[in-house]
């Protein structure tokens, strides 16, 4: 069984808060739902979280889709969604390669004007 692996930033400003009910999910941008997972957290107050979460879920099709979370805690909820977008592998490779090139470009100038 596939699955998403997403890595995810949680900053409570607020009160700490205990046993907060936490759903994720990933949609299609027609709002269909395709995985839903949930699990219970504690969050500390004005400290930085980083939860690693796992989504069971078939084999993307390539395109575009949004990870949402949902955080329910003593009477509030809060919702977050960011967009993600799943490209053929050769494509991620050619990016990642431009954008080393272009890194080891602007090296060489740095170097060559000193």
């Amino acid at each position: 069984k596939g699955g998403q692996q997403f890595l995810v930033s949680v900053y409570n400003e607020k009160e700490a808060f205990n046993n907060v009910s936490l759903q994720y999910w990933i949609e299609d941008l027609k709002g269909k739902t395709i995985s839903l997972e949930a699990i219970t957290i504690s969050l500390p107050k004005k400290e930085q979280q980083f939860f690693s979460l796992l989504l069971a879920s078939p084999s993307l099709a390539l395109g575009r889709y949004l990870l949402k979370a949902e955080a329910i805690m003593a009477n509030e909820k809060d919702i977050s969604e960011a967009e993600f977008e799943i490209v053929p592998v050769e494509d991620y490779r050619t990016k990642v390669l431009e954008e080393l090139d272009n890194g080891l470009l602007e090296l060489i100038r740095e170097i060559a004007f000193r």
